[in-house]
């Protein structure tokens, strides 16, 4: 599993990093992508329980969110007129059996808002003066959060933080997460062209802000695997699980990010 794990991820790293740094549409289509595969995947965890949200009205929530960060006119009306459609698509499939519209409502508009919401902080995050180093330096931090917690909490993990939703995680693993994306984070802007113009306190302070508050994501999608009775979303990326599974604290990254590089830099 481990094997795997690192193996999927020396392929698709490098992916990552040319696609952040080089091509503003690749960049786009793929986080439009991602957020799409994301909103299916919470819709299959739904449709498991015997909900029956509609993922194009989901789709629809999540795409006008998205244009939002390129045409903020379009906002207001786009969601009024999603939300119509939800209203639509939860009549028709109640008038054919669905015995939950409340939930299916709900569970739709949920999922398009979670993940727009979120997700369009990625685009913005990227727009920003010399943005491609700083998505650079909020998704490295993330995954240094992440990796710290792993080997942290494996070798030493005593405490669990929530053995209700993730039993694995400890509160061992989350100091290990926080110390290592601070150290990584004031470290890792060093390598950035001058240019950049990235100190390494904002390094460090990003790489805090993360870890502290990214792992929010990651037990929330948790708690909905377990209530789904699935181990992971889905199986699109070996040993890793799905496209949530890898999604959950970076939604929550680029939001710490982006408003910190906003207001204090």
């Amino acid at each position: 599993m481990l094997r795997t794990r690192i193996y999927t991820a020396l392929v698709l790293f490098p992916i990552l990093v040319v696609i952040v740094l080089t091509s503003d549409p690749l960049y786009r289509i793929g986080v439009v992508l991602a957020l799409g595969i994301g909103a299916w995947e919470l819709y299959r965890l739904a449709q498991r329980q015997r909900y029956t949200p509609s993922l194009a009205a989901a789709w629809f929530t999540l795409g006008v969110i998205l244009l939002s960060t390129i045409r903020p006119d379009v906002l207001q009306p786009g969601l009024a007129l999603s939300i119509f459609l939800t209203m639509a698509i939860m009549l028709w499939n109640y008038r054919q059996g669905d015995a939950a519209p409340f939930n299916s409502f709900a569970l739709t508009l949920g999922i398009g808002l979670y993940l727009g919401w979120l997700g369009a902080h990625l685009l913005l995050l990227r727009e920003l003066p010399a943005g491609e180093w700083w998505t650079m330096t909020v998704l490295l931090c993330d995954f240094a959060a992440d990796t710290g917690a792993y080997f942290i909490g494996t070798r030493f993990g005593q405490h669990r933080m929530a053995p209700r939703i993730s039993p694995r995680k400890s509160w061992e693993g989350y100091l290990g997460g926080v110390g290592a994306a601070v150290l990584f984070g004031a470290g890792v802007v060093l390598l950035w062209p001058p240019a950049a113009r990235i100190q390494p306190l904002h390094g460090a302070v990003i790489g805090l802000l993360v870890a502290l508050i990214s792992p929010l994501g990651d037990l929330a999608v948790s708690a909905f695997k377990r209530q789904a009775g699935v181990k992971d979303t889905s199986q699109l990326i070996p040993g890793h699980g799905g496209m949530m599974d890898r999604l959950d604290t970076v939604l929550i990254a680029v939001v710490l990010g982006y408003y910190y590089i906003l207001w204090f830099t």
